[in-house]
């Protein structure tokens, strides 16, 4: 029903923000990762999903595309509400989202708040095959590096690897990528994790 917001932010929370646009101020609902990136008295695009049910409307903001995507295909899993979408995207950038459901990590997405083991591992039931279809992205703003990744293959193995030896996700894969430049595409996954480690 509606698309985007743009207007004047009047009012902002961590959870929420006030846009007034056309003389009318719309209450937009969003994660904390979202609120954060307007400032207070700017002019604003937001993106939305408006939801209805039998007894309130409510609007969803989004400062991306890949946010409100994912919003809402969590929401087209059982049991899992609003709520529990917006605190995933508050703890977690989309492209890391994937890579945990990818790699089955279901203790991470319970570091969420209001996220149980149950509800963790009802998310990698359902998303775990999409996940595996999608690229794995190094958000830029994190790692200097913005560079997709396969979801399968030498660079996602070294990835794993070094995450089990206690990489965050987004210093892995631009260790990797640093090391498969200097290596090349036929460098086996021992080689990669074993320059990753030496640069790093």
């Amino acid at each position: 029903m509606y698309e985007h917001l743009r207007g004047r932010l009047v009012s902002r929370t961590p959870a929420s923000l006030v846009v007034e646009a056309a003389g009318v101020g719309w209450f937009v609902e969003t994660s904390t990762r979202t609120s954060a990136k307007f400032r207070l008295g700017d002019d604003v695009l937001v993106l939305v999903h408006h939801r209805q049910t039998e007894d309130a409307q409510r609007l969803f903001g989004f400062a991306d595309a890949d946010e409100r995507d994912l919003f809402r295909r969590l929401l087209r899993i059982s049991g899992i509400g609003p709520s529990h979408a917006l605190n995933l995207l508050s703890a977690f950038e989309p492209a890391d989202f994937w890579g945990i459901v990818r790699d089955g990590a279901e203790k991470r997405l319970s570091t969420s708040k209001g996220i149980g083991p149950k509800i963790a591992q009802r998310v990698l039931t359902e998303l775990r095959d999409e996940a595996g279809r999608r690229s794995f992205r190094a958000p830029a703003e994190k790692t200097g590096v913005d560079t997709a990744l396969p979801a399968f293959g030498i660079e996602s193995d070294a990835v794993a690897a070094l995450t089990v030896l206690g990489y965050g996700e987004p210093a892995a894969v631009k260790a990797v990528v640093a090391a498969m430049k200097k290596l090349g595409s036929d460098a086996s996954v021992d080689a990669v994790v074993r320059e990753a480690l030496k640069s790093s």
